[in-house]
């Protein structure tokens, strides 16, 4: 007899402004019932999403799939990285960086079928001070759309884009201390990004040389320019063409810091959060095990 492998999911129901009480029947419908034992579970905030993910490793989980967003992902993935518990994401938020990055289908019933698979790629984690992170992290004016987003009723790609656009000409550049593997220098920057990963989502690549796997960040250092350039921007983030941008600064490193005088919001995979003390950002190898197509 087969042992059935323990398999839980904790949905996000508000993730991307999108319906899912079609989920139950479809998890249920492909999902192969002969090789998972299946918890679902609905989670309410973030805080909910930590206690469900706890209880669900507690109770033997061998599997734990985040339905929503990267915030989502987060949430549970900082609980099952360096466990023998393997992640698994069926993506449902507004932008998706770390599931498109993978190669996971944004369609849920072919999500849901990569999960019957169980092939894994196991991946570096981050952390900027006590702040978990898998994908990408930052500080200007990518934080401050984030943080403005948040507030915002209305969610989705849509949302997203509008904020960028009303914020764009307001946001001023801010002088950041910035030292990479030691290397102190003084910036003055728009957006400061360190990457993991190569998306923030929706295929808009802020930094297409990274991977997820390599054990090192990506340090891309936008300087301000004016709205005819930034039109530019956008066509060459869909076309994983930043690097060839004049006003764009990119660099490697395994350690890096970060001090800000004015500004104290962090993006941290998606979501805007306060950290008013220097910015330290550390690679965790090979920490966390997630599921592939």
């Amino acid at each position: 007899m087969i042992q059935k492998l323990n398999l839980t999911f904790i949905i996000n129901p508000l993730a991307g402004g999108k319906q899912k009480k079609h989920l139950i029947p479809l998890i249920h419908e492909i999902i192969n019932q002969e090789n998972f034992e299946i918890q679902i579970q609905f989670t309410e905030n973030a805080k909910h999403t930590h206690l469900l993910s706890k209880r669900a490793l507690d109770e033997g989980a061998d599997i734990i799939v985040a339905v929503g967003g990267d915030g989502t992902v987060n949430n549970i993935a900082q609980h099952v990285a360096g466990t023998k518990c393997i992640l698994g994401i069926i993506p449902m938020g507004s932008g998706n960086g770390l599931a498109r990055e993978l190669g996971i289908s944004m369609d849920v019933k072919k999500a849901l079928q990569i999960i019957n698979s169980i092939k894994t790629k196991t991946i570096d984690t981050c952390m900027v001070n006590d702040n978990f992170f898998v994908n990408i992290a930052g500080v200007g004016f990518d934080a401050h759309v984030g943080k403005k987003f948040s507030e915002n009723e209305k969610r989705g790609f849509k949302t997203y884009i509008k904020v960028v656009l009303q914020e764009f000409l307001k946001y001023k550049s801010s002088e950041y201390k910035i030292s990479i593997d030691g290397n102190e220098s003084i910036q003055n920057a728009f957006m400061i990004c360190v990457c993991n990963g190569t998306q923030f989502g929706n295929n808009v690549y802020v930094s297409p040389n990274s991977n997820l796997d390599d054990g090192e960040f990506k340090i891309v250092i936008f300087e301000k320019t004016n709205l005819f350039k930034a039109a530019s921007v956008g066509l060459k983030l869909f076309a994983k063409k930043m690097n060839t941008l004049s006003f764009i600064k990119t660099y490697e490193g395994q350690s890096i810091s970060i001090s800000q005088r004015k500004n104290n919001i962090v993006n941290v995979d998606g979501e805007a959060i306060e950290i008013k003390e220097e910015l330290n950002f550390r690679i965790v190898p090979k920490n966390l095990k997630i599921i592939i197509p």
